[in-house]
């Protein structure tokens, strides 16, 4: 599974940065009897709205789909949303994102 959540990273991260948004984590997992890949994405200049989210999930599929070879083992359900207000900090720009999002002194 982590060899599909590496190669979905490297394929999606500079195209969504081009696009101005942060891939903030890509998350491949069972979910009851369904494989699951969840792909949490942020805007680089503000808030991230339903609408790009609706664009997103156009674009990241279709993008899954032109993937050679296939990384996907079985089929999926795909899930494109926001981090949001709880996301875990995994990278250092997301320390940072943190500290100028949350920690910020009136």
């Amino acid at each position: 599974m982590a060899n599909v959540v590496e190669t979905v990273q490297a394929v999606l991260a500079p195209e969504l940065a081009d696009q101005g948004f942060d891939l903030w984590d890509v998350i491949y997992e069972k979910q009851g009897s369904d494989m699951v890949l969840r792909v949490l994405v942020d805007r680089l200049d503000g808030a991230i709205n339903m609408d790009d989210l609706v664009m997103l999930t156009e674009t990241i599929g279709e993008r899954m789909d032109q993937i050679e070879p296939d990384p996907f083992p079985e089929a999926y359900l795909m899930d494109v949303s926001s981090p949001g207000a709880e996301r875990e900090l995994k990278r250092p720009q997301d320390y940072e994102w943190a500290l100028e999002n949350i920690f910020t002194l009136p």
